[in-house]
């Protein structure tokens, strides 16, 4: 395992990577796609501005500190953490604010550009401007619409398939929030069925 004790390693592994270095792809590049296996993000970013590393880095120059989402990495780096201890550590938060957080908006499925899962987290608005700086764009919404309840495959929708997932699920203890759980309670029953029922056809 690859570990830092600062930004200053981030941004060699980075930069190399942006620079095609094989190794520096394993070091970094590769511990997020690994993290992160269903997430198109990175080659959406390798389309949009030629690199896999601008998930962190800004198009406008490697050397520049990078979006909130670096930011907050950094600041696990600096704490001690390895690359693979600060993803995670970030997964939870929001970094760029916009209400969701990191791992959601890096595994959302896009309705708006199919076949394409992920938003970036470190860019926000309907033109994925970098957050904290303002400069550079994705050219596309870079935050995710507003969650619909009763989504318990996360898809972007409540429909059947959600409807499937809570009837396997109904009657059953489940950590709280999770699955088909919309009532957070731990149990998914009939209320959370009423949920569901309720916003069917969101999302469509």
């Amino acid at each position: 395992m690859v570990r830092s004790t600062g930004f200053g390693i981030l941004a060699l592994v980075a930069g190399l990577a942006c620079g095609a270095t094989a190794f520096a792809h394993s070091s970094y590049v590769s511990l997020w796609t690994t993290r992160y296996p269903s997430s198109t993000l990175d080659e959406r970013m390798t389309a949009t501005f030629g690199q896999s590393c601008y998930v962190c880095h800004q198009p406008e120059g490697i050397s520049v500190l990078g979006t909130c989402y670096l930011t907050d990495i950094k600041a696990r780096l600096d704490a001690g953490r390895s690359i693979s201890q600060a993803l995670g550590d970030v997964d939870v938060m929001d970094s760029d604010g916009d209400g969701a957080s990191n791992h959601d908006e890096i595994l959302a499925v896009r309705t708006d550009l199919p076949g394409v899962i992920g938003y970036h987290p470190g860019r926000t608005g309907p033109l994925g401007v970098t957050c904290g700086i303002g400069v550079g764009t994705t050219g596309v919404s870079e935050t995710p619409p507003a969650p619909c309840p009763g989504d318990a495959n996360h898809d972007g929708f409540t429909n059947g398939a959600d409807l499937s997932v809570l009837l396997g699920q109904f009657g059953a203890s489940v950590a709280a929030g999770s699955g088909a759980d919309f009532n957070e309670n731990g149990v998914v029953n009939g209320a959370d069925l009423s949920v569901l029922l309720g916003n069917f056809g969101c999302g469509n």
